[in-house]
């Protein structure tokens, strides 16, 4: 028969961070180009075009308005109610990368079709920073952020476990 070997590693629990300002919703950053991008990285060091909140994760624009090529960063915090390995998934059409407590948890990153992919991290309840990077290059376009643990299900991130 065929042999498997898997790595595990054991995760440490991330301390959550003391919010003093604490506003419901996202902050992000709106960008547009001519050029098309491959991958959410090339939005750093570009400036935006405007500057906003949103509640969630969804465009802050209709999005008819939007344009065939931009991207945008959201940030802010995300408040988890105990102690447990969440696990974040992100369907997007193109590019995506999901940062939690700074460390890259998911990778969806690249020109592609609408495609999920999930990655999981250990938190202690509280707040704890996130940060996504998108970038949208023609075509369909679309956007979702997901969270689950053995006692969530699998659900969209929703505006009150974000702020900002």
């Amino acid at each position: 028969s065929q042999v498997y070997t898997a790595n595990y590693i054991k995760l440490e629990p991330q301390e959550s961070v003391e919010v003093t300002e604490n506003e419901s919703g996202l902050k992000y950053q709106y960008f547009e180009f001519e050029k098309v991008l491959n991958s959410a990285k090339e939005l750093k060091g570009m400036s935006p075009i405007s500057e906003g909140t949103t509640a969630n994760f969804a465009y802050p624009f209709p999005d008819e308005k939007l344009p065939d090529n931009f991207g945008l960063i959201y940030k802010g915090y995300i408040k988890v109610p105990s102690e447990a390995i969440y696990y974040f998934s992100v369907l997007s059409n193109d590019g995506s990368r999901l940062f939690v407590a700074n460390q890259l948890i998911v990778d969806n990153d690249g020109r592609h079709g609408a495609y999920e992919k999930t990655g999981g991290i250990a938190l202690k309840p509280g707040f704890h920073k996130i940060k996504l990077e998108y970038f949208q290059a023609g075509g369909g376009k679309s956007l979702q952020v997901f969270i689950s643990n053995d006692e969530i299900k699998k659900t969209e991130i929703t505006t009150t476990m974000l702020s900002h």
